[in-house]
């Protein structure tokens, strides 16, 4: 099957857009070698070619491309419980490529219960496993599902994990700030009961009702008045 020269040179400009949010992710200049002169002659080639079929050149740069696409394997948690009104996700990233790339992570809460604090981009070592730990600020309680990418510079997709679920319970942050705040007030209030009552000694360390040295000491029947009076 023929394809028609627009068609080519169609191609040939997406794949060119797509070449240069890729290229970002190599800072350096490798990783993507060859591409800009396969793109020039696909390019030139359909202009040449006319309505011959000029895509097979197209159809190279766009098994190159292929080969960058999904290069960084991500690893996600099952499942998160934020207890707090705040912290953060740990997330491993791996690069499967043989160079160095630059990338960013980005975090998409399906429903709005979380907010995501946008991160640095991180330099990711060739064929390294990197942990990235993604912060984040609960908005309301709930249950939702975070979608994670992984992006060149340029915004082009260089990974992605299946969405993951966070169950969002800010108030039990609140709750155990409670129950220690009771714990507290109880053993303050134990403490204070106990200084009393070592206060309500004497100078000599005898309480006020206990016997006293040289004092005679009390028969079962002055004890027995003692009660009675």
């Amino acid at each position: 099957m023929t394809i028609p020269r627009r068609t080519v040179l169609s191609q040939v400009t997406t794949l060119t857009q797509d070449a240069s949010a890729l290229a970002s992710a190599f800072p350096d200049g490798t990783g993507l070698d060859g591409l800009d002169p396969l793109l020039d002659v696909a390019g030139s080639a359909a202009w040449r070619l006319a309505d011959e079929d000029g895509s097979a050149v197209t159809g190279a740069v766009a098994d190159e491309l292929a080969s960058v696409y999904r290069a960084v394997t991500v690893t996600v948690p099952s499942s998160v419980n934020l207890a707090a009104n705040d912290g953060a996700i740990p997330v491993t990233l791996t690069n499967e490529l043989s160079v160095p790339i630059t990338a960013r992570l980005e975090a998409r809460p399906e429903q709005l219960l979380l907010r995501v604090d946008r991160l640095e981009e991180v330099r990711l070592e060739a064929g390294a496993s990197q942990s990235v730990r993604l912060p984040v600020e609960a908005i309301a309680n709930g249950s939702t599902k975070v979608d994670v990418t992984v992006l060149s510079p340029g915004g082009a997709e260089l990974g992605s994990a299946p969405p993951f679920d966070v169950q969002v319970r800010a108030e039990w942050e609140g709750a155990v700030v409670g129950v220690s705040a009771a714990a507290l007030a109880v053993l303050f209030v134990v403490g204070l009961i106990r200084a009393v009552r070592r206060g309500r000694r004497g100078a000599d360390g005898i309480a006020p009702d206990a016997p006293r040295p040289g004092d005679p000491p009390i028969t079962p029947e002055l004890h027995e008045l003692e009660r009675t009076s």
